[in-house]
């Protein structure tokens, strides 16, 4: 519930930034959805921000983690704001999403871009989830696979439709209501990343989606034990940390 909530609100305060022509960027509305979610769910989500975020040249990316006692899921993530009068994302070239990739892969996590969206009424956007019946506000967070980003990409193709075909909307990921998903966080998270990257890109690329891990890195484990961390070498804007009681 908490992302779907999270959705509606980067959906409404996009589209009303977009009237009142108010700049409002990724790093806003990502500081202020983590903040949400970690108040929300100061038992099952933890968050560490990297005050050097400023010194690392591929500082938008944060690490996300799913899981529990039954294993990990890892993702590398990078947020993209839609822009609401043309229909497009900012993302400068394909050495963004080459670097997300080459980064998500050295250190064996899941590459994906984290959409923040909003529309005008007339726009029919597809809607790829199983989870909930259509709700368009809830696209306001969407999760993309970074491989499908690339290859809208190399069309010098920005839209969010071209785009969307590799995206759902970002409560898929904690959702495990899917008969394939699983039973567990992990599980689930692991599902949408496969669902995602698609039969069309499945099979195509160096690195398969990565298993998952019996257990989480040690610098994960220590933000769920409340340490604030400083890791300079990591070049990530934080950590953001999923684990809930197993089903």
């Amino acid at each position: 519930m908490s992302f779907q909530l999270l959705a509606a609100c980067t959906w409404r305060d996009l589209w009303d930034a977009h009237a009142l022509h108010f700049s409002l960027g990724e790093e806003s509305l990502t500081d202020y959805n983590l903040l949400d979610l970690r108040r929300w769910n100061p038992n099952e989500i933890w968050v560490n921000k990297f005050a050097t975020q400023a010194e690392h040249p591929i500082g938008a990316d944060w690490e996300w983690w799913f899981g529990g006692a039954q294993g990990w899921f890892g993702m590398r993530v990078q947020a993209k704001r839609l822009t609401i009068g043309n229909l497009t994302y900012a993302v400068a070239n394909l050495g963004q999403a080459d670097d997300l990739i080459d980064a998500a892969n050295y250190s064996g996590l899941y590459p994906a871009f984290c959409f923040y969206n909003s529309l005008p009424s007339a726009e029919v956007p597809a809607w790829h989830c199983s989870c909930i019946p259509r709700n368009n506000p809830l696209l306001g967070c969407t999760i993309a696979d970074a491989y499908g980003v690339r290859r809208v990409l190399r069309r010098n193709d920005h839209r969010f439709r071209s785009m969307q075909n590799y995206a759902s909307p970002w409560h898929c990921l904690v959702c495990c209501c899917h008969p394939d998903a699983g039973v567990t966080l992990a599980e689930s998270a692991k599902h949408t990343a496969r669902r995602l990257r698609g039969p069309k890109l499945r099979g195509r690329q160096p690195k398969p989606i990565p298993p998952l891990r019996r257990e989480a890195p040690a610098y994960v484990m220590s933000v769920i034990g409340g340490q604030v961390l400083e890791i300079v070498g990591l070049r990530i804007a934080g950590i953001l940390v999923f684990q809930t009681p197993e089903r």
